[in-house]
């Protein structure tokens, strides 16, 4: 973040709102959020292009981004592309399959007492051959299997593509409020220096006059110089978190994100209607399902070597001795057959195979029900956190409201002198901590109900359009 000027102006700003009263609980609920790394972490080699600022983002637009840039999600959807190029590829394995065979060399037959086909008396004599051949599978048991387990293949990708799109649409979300509530921190803190300052000035003017004394001044030096080193981390903590979202969303030539939003307390009753367990979405369940399935095909397609198969077979072409004469009716000769091979004895590697297929569904099995075990303890442990953090959150905002009123009326008895500085630095410090809580446990309840949703199988698109409606 940079300092300088607009440094000066926002805590001259901020004086002015402690000087009249407003109290952070009663701000607009829009903010935009400027996240720029240091000049010394530029890097020009990262674009061409000079760092071009962008209009602020909301949720939405973030996730949207974040959808089209991210690499690990563009990785992903190779993987299907390429799954489904596979399935095409073993599907046609089932075509008929063309090729040219040509040879040309030299040949010497034998002429001994019992030799009676020696040609050119034992001399070496040229030969030219060239053929197409022809093969067409005609049966062979798994051939269908095969072509449905890259279909399969194609589903668990996808099935990955949908698991890693939750996930970063998650990341997303919790980071986009993370580094609104970095940013909320920081102001208070930088609230809070300001209402220090304006407390020291009060006692120096007291310290002159008399009516006050020289610990005031001590102390409020004291609680200043305590008081930096929280900015500075508050400072770094806003760009790091920033530093992350970015990272999500993957956009080259951006050194600047700037973001809109409101970090709004929601309730389990106001998206329960929105909720739809009948279709819940839970894509790990569903994938160890289609993996078994792929099991099932890949074991017909195994044991299908070793039981009969058919195949028609053709050969068109021509062989002669002199190059000019290949195509020559006398040299061009054709065949046609089906044939049929039968495996007989193949070292019992058929029972081998059925007893490792039976293990590797036995495991997937056995994967299955503990990923219901494991799912099942996610939603029930989602939904307390979830009660949990809604109950902090009633609670938190009772504080809120209670320090606004706490803390005009400890300014005004401290301007009239029926309280001293160390009430007033005491009840000050109490009144902003509330506003922190209340922030902090805001962020929580989001991320409670993030968590909730993907343990539970719902849309995260739903959580996202409740976040962005207007209070």
């Amino acid at each position: 973040m940079r300092r300088g000027s607009k440094a000066q102006l926002r805590q001259f700003i901020l004086i002015i709102i402690s000087i009249f009263g407003f109290s952070a609980f009663a701000r607009t609920t829009e903010t935009t959020v400027p996240v720029v790394p240091q000049q010394d972490m530029k890097r020009d080699t990262l674009t061409a292009q000079p760092p071009v600022s962008q209009p602020p983002l909301d949720l939405r637009e973030a996730v949207a981004k974040a959808m089209d840039n991210n690499n690990a999600i563009k990785q992903a959807r190779a993987g299907v592309e390429a799954a489904k190029w596979d399935t095409a590829t073993v599907r046609s394995q089932l075509f008929p399959n063309l090729s040219f065979v040509g040879d040309a060399g030299n040949k010497k037959d034998s002429v001994g007492e019992l030799s009676t086909d020696g040609k050119f008396g034992g001399h070496i004599y040229h030969q030219y051959t060239g053929n197409l051949n022809l093969t067409q599978p005609l049966f062979a048991w798994g051939a269908l299997s095969a072509i449905r387990a890259k279909d399969f293949q194609t589903k668990a990708n996808e099935l990955d593509l949908e698991i890693q799109e939750r996930t970063l649409t998650s990341n997303v979300i919790q980071t986009f409020y993370q580094v609104l509530l970095n940013q909320r921190l920081l102001e208070i803190l930088e609230r809070e220096m300001a209402v220090l300052n304006e407390s020291l000035n009060t006692a120096n003017s007291r310290l002159r006059t008399g009516r006050g004394q020289l610990l005031d001044v001590l102390t409020a030096k004291t609680q200043i110089a305590l008081l930096k080193p929280q900015i500075e981390s508050a400072h770094n903590a806003l760009e790091t978190s920033g530093a992350q979202l970015a990272t999500y969303l993957a956009e080259p030539g951006k050194y600047e994100l700037r973001l809109k939003g409101s970090m709004r307390g929601i309730r389990l009753a106001d998206v329960q209607r929105k909720l739809n367990f009948k279709d819940a979405r839970l894509p790990e369940l569903e994938k160890v399902r289609v993996l078994r399935e792929q099991l099932s095909e890949n074991e017909d397609v195994t044991l299908g070597t070793h039981l009969p198969n058919v195949q028609l077979k053709g050969t068109y072409g021509s062989q002669t001795n002199a190059f000019r004469q290949l195509n020559d009716d006398w040299s061009i000769g054709w065949s046609l057959m089906v044939e049929l091979t039968v495996p007989i004895f193949s070292g019992f590697q058929s029972i081998d195979q059925r007893r490792s297929f039976a293990e590797q569904d036995r495991g997937l099995d056995y994967q299955g029900r503990d990923l219901e075990n494991t799912l099942a303890l996610n939603q029930v442990s989602s939904l307390k956190t979830l009660q949990s953090k809604g109950a902090s959150l009633v609670s938190a905002e009772d504080a809120a409201k209670l320090a606004d009123q706490e803390i005009a009326e400890v300014r005004r008895q401290y301007r009239l002198g029926t309280i001293d500085f160390v009430q007033f630095l005491t009840i000050q410090n109490t009144a902003l901590q509330a506003y922190s809580t209340l922030d902090q446990t805001k962020f929580d309840n989001i991320v409670a109900f993030t968590n909730y949703f993907v343990a539970t199988g719902q849309p995260l698109s739903v959580l996202i359009d409740t976040l962005e409606e207007k209070q």
